[in-house]
């Protein structure tokens, strides 16, 4: 009831609020609210990020695995280490294979250049197999330049196979790599959102909830 004094009517004072204390109870929620949007960003990326690493690894082992798988069928071998098929001085960027089995994409690239084609220039005395083969063909009659430059379109077929080979290995390779980073990166970012949760300030009504 309001008190009157001589027939006027008085207003009973408005309370003081205390604006420093609502400040101390607003940025705590606007901190955990900031933490709390920051945690679901990291986590999402985290996710993302370990999803597509693991995608990424997989294809890469199954890329390796279905090349290998081709390369052993035919049972390619290097000769021994510098013997008669294998001379050091002519051969040397496969030494290091001498005996293995091609059975991987370097091996297959080694192969291809370092062993395959100095055989196929050895039959046309060093002239490219497009140059060779051009000027075989303009002799309607079959003589020795053809056989020879159909022999050399077999060990071009080969060894085009064989550098196919390895593209694709490298291309494996590269997704594994890619997919070992990428992972390492969301876990990372996993770990960061879960230090971001810890560390969130829960409020009262949330301690009282929980």
């Amino acid at each position: 009831m309001t008190a009157t004094t001589s027939g006027a009517e008085v207003v009973p004072p408005i309370p003081a609020v205390d604006l420093s204390r609502a400040d101390t109870v607003e940025r705590p929620a606007v901190r955990s609210e900031r933490r709390t949007t920051v945690f679901r960003v990291l986590l999402a990326v985290g996710v993302s990020l370990a999803v597509t690493g693991a995608v990424l690894l997989a294809s890469g082992a199954y890329t390796h695995n279905i090349i290998q798988d081709q390369l052993v069928a035919q049972q390619i071998r290097f000769p021994p280490a510098d013997s008669f098929g294998m001379p050091a001085d002519e051969y040397p960027g496969v030494q290091q294979y001498a005996g293995e089995l091609v059975d991987d994409g370097p091996k297959a690239k080694a192969w291809a250049n370092e062993f395959m084609t100095p055989h196929i220039l050895e039959l046309s005395d060093g002239v490219p197999y497009g140059v060779y083969s051009a000027a075989a063909f303009q002799d309607p009659e079959v003589n020795e330049a053809d056989v020879i430059s159909r022999e050399m379109a077999i060990g071009e077929v080969q060894r085009g196979l064989l550098l196919s080979a390895w593209g694709w290995w490298t291309i494996g390779s590269v997704m594994t790599v890619a997919g070992l980073v990428i992972t390492v990166v969301g876990a990372l970012a996993l770990i960061a959102a879960a230090f971001f949760r810890l560390r969130s300030p829960r409020l009262p009504a949330e301690r009282a909830a929980g």
